[in-house]
């Protein structure tokens, strides 16, 4: 849509912003010795993909190598970080760089022991550190010295919920947990999530916090945290990312025999180009919308309440469920854009184009799949097609049987062990 917008040498409302794009843009977009070139002359030309920090998932587009022809030569990085426009329409189009992040001063970490005597993370009630990205203020914890950890939770949960993993990990990597935005101690913005925009925060969150590390991480996720890690790591390749780990996954992935089946089944398929379709189309869609911010806020409120029978749903071990863990999910729900936030947070998946099977595909490190075996919502099954789709030598699954949806904070013991294990492997 921006690029038609800017394309027209007619529409007024556009001279000025396409002059300033243009001015604001440099000509090399790419870090690598071989630049792809943005073309500023008197026709406006779409910015190469390989000059996004996630070529797919910018302005809705689906890219290919062919669109940058220095990626063609090989010579490239799978994403290319330099200066770039990000934007869903024009009302809100930013200017943000991978590095524009801003730090606070830190909160130091501390520990305790559990009720088993098993060492953990101690909640601090106001968070630990802070960035700035997009405008946002975004929430982080950071501790250990060693080889960097990116640890990323998943929907309606947070940083903490790595506690037992930042203690265990803490003597030999430096460990950072993020807080996506809209969860935890980040802002509770109100915009339309996905979990692109997610896989681009955990993207600039590598880029440029972690950077200072100077080596390769290891990103890890638990349900939707899975699929941010694994868009940042597809974006920022082998040279930023060395390993990533699942953890109950969530996201459509597809054994290929579905894949060929869908394939299949949309061929011939004229609903959606058949214009005799689309104004009715366009009234459900106006009616689903409706319905759907109506059932997001009676959802929020009904959950509210219920934080800690839900908890105990996907939970085996019944005691992890403490006050602390309670606490923390519902302390976020008392901000005042909580409610408008949960109605964006849960059309998320909707709003996400990049396919996460295309992105597993493209996945060039090695992947670890931890799976809570007793999760009544990502069932085992989930995992096993997802380690299908891997060759095996880069795909190891370890089934935790005492475990639900959350395994880490659910097992500790037997996830730290498994998990620390196989980074020493890499």
């Amino acid at each position: 849509a921006l690029d038609g917008a800017l394309q027209a040498p007619e529409s007024r409302p556009f001279k000025s912003l396409r002059s300033a794009v243009r001015r604001a843009l440099p000509t090399s977009h790419c870090r690598s010795t071989a630049s792809c070139t943005m073309k500023t002359g008197t026709a406006w030309s779409p910015t190469p993909a390989c000059a996004l920090p996630n070529s797919r998932r910018s302005l809705g587009l689906r890219a290919t190598r062919s669109r940058c022809p220095s990626r063609q030569a090989g010579n490239l990085p799978r994403t290319c970080h330099g200066r770039l426009v990000r934007a869903t329409n024009l009302d809100t189009m930013t200017m943000a760089t991978a590095t524009d992040v801003r730090t606070e001063a830190q909160t130091p970490v501390r520990l305790e022991n559990d009720a088993n005597g098993l060492a953990r993370l101690a909640l601090e009630e106001e968070g630990w550190n802070y960035y700035q990205w997009r405008g946002h203020r975004c929430h982080y914890i950071r501790e250990g010295q060693g080889p960097p950890v990116v640890l990323v939770h998943g929907f309606g949960a947070h940083s903490y919920h790595w506690r037992y993993t930042i203690a265990a990990l803490r003597e030999h990597h430096t460990v950072f947990a993020v807080c996506m935005l809209g969860y935890g101690w980040s802002d509770k913005a109100v915009i339309d999530y996905s979990g692109d925009l997610w896989g681009d925060q955990v993207a600039d969150f590598i880029s440029g916090v972690v950077a200072e590390m100077g080596q390769p991480v290891v990103v890890a996720g638990n349900s939707i945290g899975c699929i941010a890690s694994l868009f940042s790591a597809s974006a920022l390749g082998p040279q930023k990312v060395r390993g990533v780990v699942f953890m109950n996954a969530a996201g459509k992935f597809k054994s290929q025999e579905q894949l060929a089946e869908e394939a299949q089944e949309g061929l011939g398929d004229e609903a959606a180009t058949n214009p005799e379709t689309s104004a009715l189309q366009k009234f459900q869609t106006q009616v689903q919308l409706a319905f759907e911010e109506t059932a997001a806020a009676c959802i929020f409120y009904f959950t509210k309440f219920r934080i800690e029978g839900i908890l105990k749903q996907v939970y085996v071990n019944p005691g992890q469920v403490d006050k602390e863990l309670v606490y923390t999910i519902d302390r976020p729900a008392q901000d005042p854009q909580a409610r408008d936030a949960f109605y964006k947070l849960s059309g998320a998946g909707k709003r996400t184009r990049t396919d996460v099977n295309e992105a597993l595909d493209d996945l060039e490190v090695p992947l670890l799949v931890v799976h809570g075996m007793r999760d009544p919502w990502m069932v085992p099954d989930r995992a096993r097609t997802i380690v299908s789709k891997r060759p095996d030598s880069l795909v190891d699954f370890v089934p935790i049987d005492d475990a639900g949806h959350c395994p880490m904070d659910d097992s500790p013991v037997a996830v730290n062990e498994a998990l620390t294990k196989w980074i020493a492997r890499l």
